[in-house]
C-alpha cells in the first residue's frame, strides 16, 4: 500500500518536472521583423516579446532562465518605465538580440 503510494507520488513528480523543461522552438521564418528605429520602451518590449515567441519560449521559462520574476518579464515586454535599462539589455542579450546605436546625421 505505502510502496504504491510512493511510486505514484514519484510518477507525478517526474511528470511535473518533465513539463518544466525547455519548450520546443516553433518553426518560423528565420528573419524577425524589426522596426527601423526604436523610439520608446514599448517598442523594445515588442521586439523582446516577438523574439521570445519566435523561439517558442514562455514568459515563465525566460524569466527563470534569466533570474528575474515573471512579473518583471511582463513589465519589460509591455515597456513599463519601472524597469532598469540594464535588465532590459541583459534580457535582450540572453534572447540573442543585439542593439546597434548610431548618431543621427552621421552617415
Amino acid at each position: 500500500m505505502i510502496s504504491r503510494l510512493i511510486t505514484r507520488i514519484v510518477r507525478i513528480h517526474k511528470k511535473r518536472v518533465n513539463t518544466m523543461t525547455k519548450p520546443k522552438a516553433r518553426q518560423r521564418s528565420p528573419q524577425l521583423l524589426l522596426p527601423a528605429r526604436v523610439f520608446d520602451a514599448t517598442e523594445i518590449g515588442q521586439v523582446i516579446r516577438a523574439r521570445r515567441k519566435e523561439l517558442g519560449y514562455t514568459q515563465e521559462y525566460v524569466a527563470a532562465l534569466m533570474g528575474i520574476s515573471p512579473r518583471l518579464m511582463g513589465e519589460i515586454e509591455r515597456g513599463r518605465g519601472t524597469v532598469g535599462i540594464q535588465k532590459v539589455l541583459y534580457l535582450a542579450t540572453g534572447l540573442g538580440i543585439d542593439f546597434t546605436l548610431s548618431i543621427r546625421g552621421k552617415g
